[in-house]
């Protein structure tokens, strides 16, 4: 997975684009996060129960709150 860019939106979203062409979108306020595969295929997930059923978007996931974490409290 490696490296990726973070974006704060304007609409307080986050995005993040992994080097390898795959995306996330995560909305705290409607708990949900969408996940672009390299394909350019999207699926959305609720975070209600905090588990994503598909193991690549929970890693990425898992990766995106250390990053979000790191930047927080710097």
């Amino acid at each position: 997975m490696g490296h990726a860019m973070v974006f704060r939106l304007s609409n307080k979203c986050f995005q993040v684009a992994f080097f390898d062409g795959t995306d996330i979108l995560l909305s705290s306020e409607a708990r949900m996060v969408t996940y672009t595969d390299q394909r350019g295929s999207s699926r959305t997930f609720a975070l209600e129960n905090g588990k994503i059923p598909q193991k690549d978007v929970a890693e990425r996931l898992e990766y995106t709150q250390k990053i979000l974490y790191q930047i927080m409290h710097k």
